[in-house]
């Protein structure tokens, strides 16, 4: 781990209970990991274990890994990234619920992203606020050389999955909109889900001409396009703390995006991103025009969010607080 402090008191070893490609040899990866779990427990070499845990089949894989590693007398430290585990949790039934519940309360540690998901972690799931540490997501910036320069073209950037979640389709009604119609823009729909869905839907709104699809990229290629992008937008009906938008704070690129999961305990409206709501596409468009024609703005939520960046989002940070809490559980079962 390139940012793994010096005195750290663990070497960091990641595996991969899902593994990847086709979800059938799930069962087989997560095996492996809780057979790797045993063993080190066993030769006394294993100091603790993190598990990244989100809804669905993510619950329910960390949730054996998560038991399986207590049972064994290794100290648990719960990381949770789930956009729609609340929803999700509250359609389980009550066996479900429990399993659920059961999880979280034996984990040594739980870290929540925000204050609001250790309120539900807190008030709904009984785990006790001791055991609970609210840390922000951090992300590295890409060394990209100089940076790509902004063309006289408005550039809008979509970065993500491309499902009803993620607002797409909101995104696409926006650009539609009368009140953008005289405005010289593109915008790029950069990941993987949907495409011909959507790609339909640009089509019928008319906006073949100024909407492109890529496709999954990597790491360096999201990078470069979000560098040279005049915003990114952002319009998901639930999250966590986005990776895309810190990324696109570091990189100076405003911000239009929904006030949803820990985006408003970080983001301020007006001064590091501009709000807007789930499902409104008119208000998308709104936002859109307005940093179209206001330079100004578009420069202070650049400089805002470089700003709140080093101040809280940078890998440094995050590796720092995250080898805090493992010294912590190291201590603590010494």
């Amino acid at each position: 781990m390139a940012y793994a402090p010096a005195d750290l008191p663990l070497r960091l070893i990641p595996v991969d209970a899902r593994g990847p490609g086709s979800v059938v040899w799930s069962p087989w990866y997560l095996m492996v990991v809780l057979v790797r779990v045993m063993l080190g427990a066993a030769r006394g070499r294993l100091g603790l274990v993190h598990i990244h845990v989100a809804e669905r089949a993510s619950l329910v894989r960390k949730g054996v890994v998560a038991f399986v590693a207590r049972l064994v007398g290794v100290p648990v430290l719960l990381h949770l990234h789930a956009a729609e585990i609340r929803p999700f949790y509250d359609g389980l039934p009550g066996w479900g619920r429990w399993l659920a519940r059961s999880v979280f309360r034996r984990a040594d540690l739980c870290v929540v992203l925000g204050t609001g998901w250790r309120d539900w972690l807190v008030n709904t799931i009984g785990v006790a606020p001791d055991r609970i540490a609210v840390i922000r997501n951090g992300v590295p910036v890409i060394a990209l050389g100089e940076p790509t320069a902004r063309g006289p073209i408005f550039r809008i950037l979509f970065l993500g999955n491309l499902t009803p979640r993620k607002g797409v389709g909101d995104l696409l009604v926006a650009l539609a909109d009368p009140m953008l119609a005289g405005c010289r823009f593109e915008a790029i729909f950069a990941g993987g889900g949907a495409i011909e869905t959507y790609r339909r839907q640009a089509g019928e709104l008319g906006l073949d001409d100024r909407v492109s699809f890529t496709g999954w990229i990597d790491r360096t290629r999201a990078a470069e396009l979000t560098v040279s992008a005049h915003v990114l937008v952002l319009p998901s009906y639930h999250e966590g703390l986005p990776l895309v938008v810190l990324e696109a704070l570091g990189a100076g690129t405003p911000v239009i995006c929904t006030p949803v999961g820990s985006i408003p305990e970080v983001l301020d409206d007006g001064s590091t991103a501009l709000f807007v709501p789930p499902g409104g596409s008119r208000e998308i468009a709104s936002a859109l025009r307005r940093l179209i024609d206001d330079a100004a703005l578009a420069e202070r939520l650049a400089a805002g969010g470089r700003c709140l960046y080093r101040q809280e989002f940078t890998m440094e940070i995050f590796v720092d607080r995250i080898a805090a809490l493992y010294r912590r559980l190291a201590i603590a079962n010494a």
